[in-house]
């Protein structure tokens, strides 16, 4: 192993191009850019919340066939989270409580960190974590759904 390094190092030091071919034990490896997280609050954003919210459960299948990380930050508990997610047949990336919203941020790498929900809890949870709010409203939706979720055809869009 050694004489191989010194070997390369013997070919840089005289100047010959070193091509990623020429080393076979560390292949060049593409490396994707990290994905983008988006957390869902429930009540008032989710179709199926209480209140029902615009945001559809397509959408949300839409933001998993991207590649997104998903997941929920609500005021609902842990376990209300995972059943609601068991139920739509969607295995989330994560399930938290609103004020544990800085937790995913620290847990998952991604290019862009979204929260998208109804209220001024919701802002300031996302605030506060480092993450991008997106309100759950008609208007800010004709915003930010073209560029969160691009070639979706939203109802009413």
């Amino acid at each position: 192993m050694a004489g191989r390094n010194y070997a390369r190092l013997d070919s840089v030091a005289a100047g010959v191009p070193r091509s990623p071919s020429m080393d076979t034990a560390h292949p060049p490896v593409d490396i994707a850019p990290p994905p983008v997280l988006v957390s869902f609050d429930i009540d008032g954003t989710l179709e199926i919340g209480d209140p029902p919210g615009i945001v559809t459960i397509a959408m949300v299948e839409h933001a998993r066939r991207l590649g997104y990380l998903i997941g929920s930050c609500s005021d609902r508990t842990i376990n209300y989270q995972e059943a609601l997610w068991s139920r739509l047949g969607i295995a989330p990336d994560f399930t938290v409580l609103k004020h544990r919203l800085a937790d995913v941020k620290a847990r998952f790498a991604a290019q862009a960190y979204y929260h998208i929900g109804d209220t001024e809890v919701d802002h300031h949870a996302a605030s506060g974590a480092g993450f991008r709010f997106l309100k759950a409203d008609a208007a800010a939706h004709a915003d930010w759904a073209p560029l969160l979720l691009p070639a979706l055809l939203i109802e009413g869009s």
